[in-house]
């Protein structure tokens, strides 16, 4: 008999795939109905529409990366202590997983997923509306979602062992720095 899911796997995956909606509804926004930004400075509030948009979603990825995040705790914490239960041994405390490093590889891939998210954040959010507002506001929508497409990337190509998280960073580090040229 397969195991039910505990309400704690279930929470942060549904607000994880409530994020991914917002996200794709975002992107979906901006690919059919975004408002048009001048290839200019903005110059009144609503040419800053499609940095809006694109600001937007990187808010639902780093939501999504958070929820993310929790549901990989919980799960790796529930199966050790329906093991633990198993075997009549003494659980180990969720802090062990969502703090430590009990939940091995797999939390490290999404705690660093999160912490590359923080960490590239403010450089980026503040080059984007720096260019829309000062340089090109359609110029910065656009590189904004490129942005926020190579972030996408990071949980699926982290790896301890391989480069492959280049894939996802060094776009990323490209993306910002044509925002500040």
């Amino acid at each position: 008999q397969a195991p039910m899911l505990h309400p704690m796997e279930l929470l942060p995956l549904s607000g994880a795939l409530s994020m991914g909606a917002i996200a794709l509804a975002a992107a979906g926004a901006a690919a059919g109905v975004a408002p048009q930004a001048p290839s200019a400075p903005a110059a009144t509030p609503s040419d800053l529409g499609a940095t809006a948009l694109s600001t937007t979603g990187w808010i639902g990825v780093y939501y999504a990366f958070l929820f993310l995040q929790s549901y990989t705790a919980n799960r790796a914490w529930l199966a050790a202590a329906r093991e633990s239960k198993r075997k009549g041994e003494r659980p180990k405390p969720l802090s062990a997983f969502k703090y430590g490093s009990a939940g091995g590889e797999a939390q490290l891939a999404a705690d660093r997923t999160v912490g590359n998210m923080l960490e590239q954040g403010l450089p980026f959010l503040s080059a984007l509306w720096a260019h829309a507002c000062l340089l090109d506001a359609r110029r910065a929508a656009t590189l904004g979602w490129v942005y926020v497409a190579t972030r996408v990337l990071y949980p699926a190509v982290f790896n301890p062992r391989r480069l492959n998280i280049f894939l996802s960073t060094l776009p990323g580090y490209g993306v910002i720095c044509a925002l500040l040229l």
